[in-house]
């Protein structure tokens, strides 16, 4: 988990430097990243959510 962040902030500051415009595609292609992992984690593993639910429906539970 801590090497993806170190890896996509790399990839932004590094697209920066580049050019302006690349950086804020960079922006963009990493938060699509990260809401497509979720994404997979969640249809992976659906527990999290579920449990998530669980507790909203009936807090006293």
């Amino acid at each position: 988990m801590i090497f993806a962040i170190v890896v996509s902030l790399l990839f932004i500051i590094v697209s920066f430097l580049i050019h302006e415009k690349i950086g804020i595609i960079a922006i963009v292609i990493t938060i699509v990243a990260w809401l497509l992992m979720g994404l997979i984690s969640l249809l992976i593993d659906p527990s999290p959510l579920c449990e998530f639910w669980r507790k909203r429906k009936w807090p006293y539970l």
